[in-house]
């Protein structure tokens, strides 16, 4: 498999406009997983989410474990397993895959539902978002979109279709959090807005790490990405980006290939929503023991903690980030902002009582402040 070499950033300084180049840390080349493990991937991913009579999406820039998926489709149907099946592509590779095997393509226009669909990635994050790189032309079916149109855009509108969307990834495509050896390709409407353009726009965002830059279609992460879902809303808000390959909060769940068996693993975050169960008094003393930033509030069913920032601007960016955590967990703490300072109370409101989630968000709130310069307890 094939790894990124050096890239030369283009950082638009604050002075002047002038932009200046450095050059990044190549990322190390992938090794890949054993041929057998991708074929157990398609295996899976056909036995156990496909079925007859079903509209089926295939996603993402191909790849070993989506072209796998083709040749496993083909032989569950050549066997008449699958009967009835209709299959969309958002790719012109992928769609040419299907069609050399001889199985039923559909565009998009005419099946506006889809029942599954499965989508190939560069790097996921421990709560599924990912980064797809982003190339080729055509799909779905040649009538829904362009053939001019961006495979990024194509993968939107097909995931925008599909009721439930399934990643197909290989265990070393895993991280804890995206960071600068990712880059998210973006693609612009260039008869609108310039590179030089985009690149100064995105120099004004509150979510990216500092040393960030933009160049030849693609943004150079300065640090840990730890808030992707206010990326996300950010460049889907700049006029004149067209599409990007940061998907956040997209796929309900992955199958992995690892280095001699398949697992699946579902959205970190949303995996949690069972955990709003009351502690038990031995349960919370255990608890406390881990996070020993955080204190026990007086006469209250609460623990809490301050942070402190070096700058005001991002203490402000750390309370959007709580509060985008907050809605994906649908568990809602106390925050007091004052400044470079930001108190967090954490409870939960419809007990009153403490429970797992509200040690989950205090953890995730922990690894933040940890990844971020300038910020400590207060």
């Amino acid at each position: 498999m094939l790894g990124f070499g050096n890239v030369v950033c283009c950082e638009v300084g604050l002075g002047g406009g002038k932009v200046v180049c450095e050059r990044r840390k190549a990322v190390k080349m992938r090794v890949g997983i054993p041929d057998e493990v991708v074929e157990e991937v398609a295996e899976v991913s056909c036995e156990e989410y496909i079925r007859g009579g079903m509209v089926v999406g295939l996603g993402g820039g191909g790849g070993r474990l989506i072209r796998a998926l083709v040749r496993r489709l083909d032989m569950m149907m050549l066997a008449e397993r699958l009967v009835d099946c209709t299959l969309v592509a958002s790719s012109a590779e992928v769609e040419g895959w299907l069609r050399e095997a001889g199985l039923p393509v559909g565009a998009l226009a005419h099946h506006p539902t889809v029942d599954v669909a499965f989508f190939s990635a560069d790097v996921v994050d421990d709560d599924l978002n990912f980064i797809a790189r982003g190339v080729g032309s055509g799909g779905l079916g040649g009538d829904s979109l362009t053939s001019s149109s961006s495979r990024l855009l194509r993968d939107q509108v097909l995931g925008e279709a599909a009721s439930d969307k399934i990643l197909l990834v290989e265990e070393d495509q895993l991280v804890g959090v995206l960071n600068q050896e990712h880059a998210i390709p973006v693609e612009i409407a260039s008869e609108a807005v310039t590179p030089f353009q985009v690149a100064r726009r995105l120099k004004q965002l509150r979510s990216v790490p500092e040393g960030t830059c933009f160049e030849e279609g693609r943004i150079c992460l300065g640090g840990p990405l730890f808030a992707p879902e206010l990326l996300d809303r950010e460049l889907n808000e700049i006029a004149g980006i067209v599409a990007h390959g940061l998907f956040c909060g997209f796929a309900s769940r992955a199958i992995i290939g690892g280095e001699q068996s398949v697992f699946e693993k579902t959205d970190a975050v949303s995996s949690l929503s069972y955990s709003g169960t009351p502690l038990s008094m031995k349960e919370l003393d255990s608890l406390l023991m881990s996070l020993p930033q955080w204190r026990r509030v007086p006469d209250r069913a609460a623990i809490q903690r301050g942070f402190k920032f070096d700058n005001p601007s991002r203490a402000f960016l750390f309370v959007e980030n709580v509060a985008l955590l907050a809605k994906r967990l649908g568990h809602f703490p106390e925050v007091a902002y004052a400044y470079d300072h930001v108190q967090v109370t954490m409870t939960s409101h419809p007990t009153g009582k403490l429970s797992r989630l509200d040690f989950v968000m205090a953890h995730l709130l922990n690894r933040y402040c940890d990844g971020v310069r300038g910020c400590s307890i207060a």
